[in-house]
Formats: C-alpha cells, sequence, structure tokens
C-alpha cells in the first residue's frame, strides 16, 4: 500500500528499523501519529536526539552523561 505523501512513506520505513515493527504495525503509528496534537508529535520528536545525547548505555544500565 503507498501512501500519497511520500514524507509519511519515510516515516513508516523508519518505524520499520524499530525492533519488532513490522511494516503493519509502522503503518499504525505513522496513522497515530497524524492524528496526535502538532506539540506532543514535537515533544517526542525532541526526546530521540536528547536521549542519544544525554545517555550513555553502559553493559547493564543506562547512565546520564
Amino acid at each position: 500500500m503507498q501512501y500519497t505523501s511520500e514524507s509519511v512513506e519515510t516515516l513508516v520505513e523508519q518505524f520499520t528499523k524499530l525492533p519488532t515493527i513490522g511494516k503493519k504495525t509502522a503503518r499504525r503509528l505513522a496513522n497515530y501519529v497524524l492524528k496526535m496534537p502538532q506539540e506532543e508529535v514535537e515533544t517526542i520528536a525532541n526526546a530521540w536526539p536528547s536521549v542519544k545525547a544525554d545517555v550513555h548505555r553502559g553493559p547493564r544500565l543506562y547512565r546520564v552523561r
């Protein structure tokens, strides 16, 4: 199934890169994102780079850098 929006297709492709997320679940997540308020979408989007920059994954636990 092809969406008309290239940005939605890109989001679906990116979701499928997450563990245990197949194409069907990725489409559901993309549809959920489309229904979310803009502020919530921005909060989630900003959380990804923040956690990547601020948290270090050790052998068994996560630590703030």
